[in-house]
């Protein structure tokens, strides 16, 4: 079966870590993989650019990642063989970050237990759009919203994908 080509949405406010977050997408590209970076310094969260960005990717699934966040080295060729695997469901993987801010305590959709770079999408839209908020909460309303308004059957990875705000 040929491999999925993978759309990265990296939506950046012009932060200096966005080096370090296209690095760790580059180190693990394939072909037929495209990244997709927008700079809007105005908005909250990125939900904007994410938008924006969802309607020009071309890649038969989506990743999110923020500008301050890294894919955990070797991920990537997890999520393709997952993708390999089962293409029209969605894959929830593991984050780390520093502290305890470490999201998914239990395979639960529910707010806190979710990030953007935990999720790989099936390009199959439309998606909902991002609400802009100060809650925090923008990542889960847009996961839980489009899991359940495309009927997509998620399927929980141990592995870690993303590592938010290295050091």
């Amino acid at each position: 079966m040929a491999r999925s080509g993978i759309s990265f949405i990296v939506p950046t406010c012009g932060r200096p870590t966005l080096s370090r977050a296209l690095a760790s997408i580059a180190s693990q590209i394939d072909d037929g993989d495209e990244i997709l970076v927008l700079c809007d310094k105005d908005a909250i969260w990125g939900n904007h650019s994410r938008d924006r960005m969802m309607e020009k990717a071309s890649g038969t699934h989506l990743m999110f990642l923020d500008d301050d966040d890294v894919y955990a080295e070797g991920a990537l060729v997890i999520v393709r063989e997952a993708i390999e695997a089962n293409p029209e469901h969605v894959h929830i993987f593991r984050m780390e970050s520093e502290g305890d801010n470490n999201p998914w305590n239990g395979q639960e959709i529910r707010p806190g237990n979710l990030g953007t770079p935990m999720v790989v999408w099936p390009n199959v839209g439309p998606f909902p759009l991002w609400t802009e908020d100060s809650s925090g909460h923008s990542d889960f309303r847009f996961i839980d919203t489009t899991i359940r308004r495309l009927g997509y059957v998620p399927i929980w990875h141990e592995e870690v994908l993303a590592i938010v705000r290295p050091a």
